[in-house]
């Protein structure tokens, strides 16, 4: 029986390992002193950011790069992925683990 735990165990992990993930390659933001409670964003600057990016982004995928054009489609909606925490790696022993990137 043991076994089969650590083999569950260790399949978790592996698939753990798949779904990080990574800020680096994603246009993002972070919020300080974030209040759950609240229903609203204060920085709307960084969200209309985030719309712009992601219309140019669909846009220059259906190879249309002028905003001017008549092709050009505005984004009426946009996933959001909000990672409501982050675990930053501390180093143990004075070693870090093989990977240090910051898991949201």
């Amino acid at each position: 029986m043991e076994n089969k735990w650590l083999s569950y165990w260790k399949k978790s992990l592996s698939d753990s390992l798949n779904a990080d993930i990574d800020l680096d390659k994603l246009k993002h933001f972070e919020i300080e002193n974030f209040k759950i409670e609240s229903s609203f964003l204060a920085d709307f600057e960084k969200v209309n950011e985030l719309i712009d990016f992601e219309e140019s982004r669909m846009n220059t995928k259906r190879g249309i790069t002028d905003r001017r054009s008549e092709n050009w489609v505005p984004v009426e909606n946009i996933k959001v992925l909000i990672a409501p925490l982050k675990v930053v790696p501390i180093p143990e022993n004075q070693s870090h683990f093989k990977d240090k990137k910051i898991k949201y």
